[in-house]
């Protein structure tokens, strides 16, 4: 953002904390538009103090570019370590005990929260609770590449007369055309989709003979 929204950030944070901080914002500056030549520049763009609280803006003119996460030159990192950290003293503080557990957080105990069910547990569940693996027939996979013909296309089917779908829905306008398809390839010909095809077994609505 600009040094007048930084500026804004930094009247907010004055408002909402009481202990005193230090505010720091530097912008990075790469080459080409980079003014460093022998070595590197820093600019002072802003500096203001409220009480307790202050805020310094500047520009870091660097010797080279930077990756995002590190920059090429040794000397553009140590500029900005003295630029943000030297001569100051943090006191580090954890805001959030929580830490990750698989996919999801862990709950911080204080908040009476439930903890995490133990890993085995959760494996033997899902071992108790697992259903046999549905296999789709080579149609599915042929299909798409056939384009409609090769011996695939021509394997038989049935289609419901009575259109299931959603009227006024896509879905229910296709159905309306595949539903007089006898063949695979038929079915592909007069706007069926392979999705429409497996979703259609499924619900008993497209048999294959």
């Amino acid at each position: 953002g600009s040094v007048e929204e930084i500026r804004r950030l930094f009247v907010e944070l004055r408002k909402r904390m009481k202990s005193s901080f230090h505010l720091e914002a530097v912008y990075i500056v790469a080459p080409p538009a980079s003014e460093a030549s022998t070595q590197v520049l820093r600019k002072r763009l802003h500096s203001q103090k409220d009480g307790q609280a202050s805020l310094s803006v500047h520009e870091l003119h660097c010797m080279k570019g930077n990756t995002g996460l590190k920059f090429k030159d040794e000397r553009d990192t140590m500029a900005l370590n003295d630029l943000v950290i030297k001569r100051r003293a943090f006191k580090l503080k954890s805001l959030d005990e929580t830490k990750a557990v698989g996919m999801s957080d862990n709950i911080n105990e204080r908040s009476g929260g439930a903890s995490p069910r133990p890993k085995t547990k959760t494996k033997a569940k899902a071992k108790a609770t697992a259903q046999p693996k549905k296999t789709r027939p080579k149609t599915f996979r042929t299909l798409r590449r056939l384009g409609g013909t090769g011996n695939a296309a021509k394997r038989k089917i049935t289609v419901k007369r009575d259109n299931p779908k959603r009227p006024g829905s896509e879905a229910h306008q296709r159905y309306d055309k595949y539903k007089a398809a006898k063949t695979l390839g038929e079915f592909y010909k007069l706007g069926g989709l392979s999705g429409d095809l497996a979703f259609d077994i499924s619900h008993g609505w497209i048999s294959l003979r």
